[in-house]
C-alpha cells in the first residue's frame, strides 16, 4: 500500500512539473514566426512586409485561384510552383493577357497556410 501511494505522489509531481512547461499566447496577439537559419521575422498579419520578388516563365492558370510559374535559376525538377492569386490580382488577372511561356516578374508572400500568394505580376 505504501508503494502505491509513493508512486501516485511521484506521478502527480511529474504531471504538475510538466504543466508549467506549456507557453500560452495572450488572446488577440499574433505570434511572430522566425525562419530557421536566416533570422528573418515574419508577421503573418502583415504580408506586405514580407514580399519577395522573383522571375520565371508563366506556365498557365490552374483554376480561378491558382497559376503555375517555372521559377528562373532553379533546377527544372524544382522550378515548377503553383501560386495563389491575391483577391486584388484575381480581379484583374484576365486583363494582363498572359500566355504560356511568357517571361514574368512577380511579387509574392507565404500566407499562414504555407501557400505562396502572388500580389503582382508583370510581363518582362
Amino acid at each position: 500500500m505504501k508503494n502505491k501511494v509513493t508512486i501516485l505522489v511521484i506521478l502527480m509531481l511529474v504531471l504538475i512539473s510538466f504543466s508549467g512547461c506549456i507557453a500560452s499566447v495572450p488572446t488577440g496577439s499574433v505570434p511572430e514566426i522566425v525562419e530557421p537559419g536566416n533570422g528573418e521575422v515574419k508577421n503573418p498579419s502583415a504580408p506586405n512586409e514580407d514580399l519577395q520578388t522573383d522571375t520565371g516563365k508563366y506556365v498557365g492558370q490552374i483554376d480561378n485561384n491558382f497559376i503555375e510559374i517555372m521559377i528562373s535559376g532553379v533546377p527544372e525538377e524544382m522550378a515548377y510552383r503553383s501560386f495563389m492569386l491575391s483577391p486584388e490580382l484575381r480581379d484583374r488577372f484576365e486583363a494582363l493577357g498572359l500566355d504560356t511561356d511568357m517571361e514574368v516578374k512577380f511579387q509574392f508572400y507565404e500566407n499562414s497556410q504555407g501557400q505562396w500568394v502572388v500580389v503582382d505580376i508583370q510581363i518582362i
